[in-house]
């Protein structure tokens, strides 16, 4: 596969220990009770909350001075805290700490207020300053030393081309590792019973009652990369970091790492689930409560790729589809996007008439025009290309009609015009297309892993730790 190498960069500082976090989007914030919704709204909602309880506690105090103390104050904070309120999402990223320590926090804040007030608030003032992004911070974060007992350390290995011939890449260790290190950790996505149909996807994307004869159905990619066992449907697939290019090794002396289960609880590894049957894993479907330790069995020196043992049945398997794999008749013409070397400039309709491109591939461009202000229309060409402000993975199919050099000083040494066919199926001619708003796709289902005899199988988790409770296909 391509998609490898994808790197994510800070946006502001991190202090050493602090937990990361990253925006998945609105659309994806789930409605768990008694879990913090930090997206933004809600945190500036909470902020404002606080900013009036705590003038409210001064007005009650100057008027009250001896009837309402301190132990008023902090019991009405925590029943408010914890009483049902229409605005959930707001209360539940409020500070778990007593409103003594909450209001001292507070008084920091007016402080930063007022300093930001000879100048224009930036985002990054507006979060220093914030009382509930504080706290949430402050409880992500960890000291080195608790790190160095209860870290998994994620930057043992890095990903490159494998030293095996055809497996594309694999992990590599980025320092010395002593046997015995966890050199990765990874949760797992556990399937109880119905992995295999789950995983069973149509090649042209679509379950038809009545399939047409060139449609067919094989096991998603993702089945090449989850753990199971030959007594039982029990799938297990990891999501952790770099473990996933971690290759199988024919030689068994260049084995150097096995899976084992942590040897404590974890948030994401509940030791009582290996105790339990098929049935519970069945019924605990929403939640992630195994994880996979891979540990190094022998010294692993800086630069040494990782290998693992599938299993006998997987390495079985993978010969037979070795000595029977036959390339498909457009083998020799099939060059994959992002191993095409294009020509300087894009070709036209009539000039792939006698140099196509490779048949898999074709072009696609932005939708991004606007129609021609009267009198500049030429040629029946209604619409002109309006350049993308931000970039976005909405793209439409499109063909090259004619090629235009460009004396400007921009990039690009040619503009184009195209017909594309917008998202209402219009056929649409635009003119002044940038070359960087054009692109070369593998047209759909073309790709390697989606050749029917492609290869698909689980690996094996060793017998040694699998637990017997999970068979259920003896």
């Amino acid at each position: 596969s391509p998609y490898h190498s994808a790197i994510t960069r800070t946006t502001q500082s991190v202090a050493s220990g602090s937990e990361l976090f990253a925006s998945y989007g609105h659309g994806w914030i789930p409605t768990i009770p008694d879990v913090a919704v930090t997206l933004d709204e809600h945190l500036d909602d909470a902020d404002a909350f606080m900013m009036q309880y705590d003038e409210w506690v001064q007005q009650m105090r100057a008027r009250h001075p001896t009837e309402l103390d301190d132990g008023h104050i902090e019991r009405l904070w925590r029943l408010m805290k914890s009483f049902p309120q229409p605005r959930s999402a707001s209360f539940s990223v409020l500070p778990h700490e007593e409103w003594s320590v909450v209001q001292q926090r507070q008084a920091a804040q007016r402080k930063e207020q007022q300093g930001q007030q000879q100048q224009m608030a930036s985002n990054e003032s507006k979060r220093q300053s914030s009382t509930s992004r504080h706290f949430i911070e402050k409880k992500g974060r960890r000291s080195l030393e608790w790190l160095q007992q209860y870290g998994k350390c994620q930057d043992h290995m890095h990903p490159d081309d494998s030293t095996l011939p055809h497996a594309g890449r694999g992990a590599f260790a980025t320092r010395d590792l002593p046997k015995g290190t966890i050199v990765g950790y990874a949760p797992l996505i556990h399937i109880a019973k119905q992995g295999k149909d789950l995983l069973e996807v149509p090649h042209d994307g679509v379950r038809n009652s009545e399939p047409k004869s060139h449609e067919h159905t094989k096991p998603d990619l993702v089945t090449n990369y989850s753990f199971g066992h030959r007594n039982s449907t029990v799938l297990l697939t990891p999501y952790g970091g770099i473990v996933n290019y971690i290759n199988h090794n024919p030689n068994p002396s260049s084995i150097n790492v096995r899976i084992q289960w942590p040897d404590r609880e974890l948030i994401a590894h509940k030791p009582d689930w290996l105790q339990q049957d098929v049935e519970f894993l069945a019924n605990a479907n929403e939640n992630i409560g195994l994880s996979f330790d891979y540990v190094a069995t022998r010294d692993i020196g800086q630069g040494e790729e990782i290998f693992m043992d599938y299993g006998p049945e997987w390495e079985a398997a993978w010969n037979r589809h070795v000595a029977q794999w036959q390339p498909p008749l457009d083998s020799a013409s099939y060059v994959h996007s992002s191993q095409y070397e294009r020509p300087r400039y894009f070709l036209t309709e009539e000039e792939l008439e006698q140099d196509p491109y490779p048949p898999n591939l074709r072009t696609m461009c932005y939708e991004s025009f606007r129609k021609k202000q009267a009198g500049s229309q030429m040629n029946n060409v209604l619409y002109s290309y309006l350049p993308v402000v931000r970039p976005t993975d909405h793209r439409v199919h499109c063909t090259v009609l004619q090629r235009h050099r460009t004396s400007s000083s921009s990039s690009s040494s040619h503009t184009y015009t195209v017909q594309l066919r917008s998202r209402s199926s219009e056929h649409v001619v635009v003119s002044g297309f940038e070359e960087s708003a054009i692109f070369l796709y593998d047209t759909a289902f073309s790709q390697d892993w989606h050749l029917t005899g492609a290869f698909r199988h689980k690996l094996f988790v060793p017998d040694d730790m699998w637990p017997e409770s999970w068979n259920n296909l003896v």
